[in-house]
């Protein structure tokens, strides 16, 4: 799962330049994009799937 996981944040790195974010930082952009709650599903491993709702 490790390696799994290590392989997609890399790719994930190369496609989008790099930022990773923690939970604050995201919080403040759904913040300033208008949403006024959101919630984190976990899915499987290291995938995650967050739901806004305004």
């Amino acid at each position: 799962m490790f390696e799994a996981q290590v392989s997609f944040d890399l790719l994930m790195m190369v496609i989008t330049g790099g930022k990773e974010r923690d939970e604050h930082e995201w919080r403040k952009i759904f913040m300033d994009a208008g949403f006024g709650h959101y919630k984190t599903r976990l899915l499987l491993g290291f995938l995650s799937i967050i739901e806004l709702y305004v």
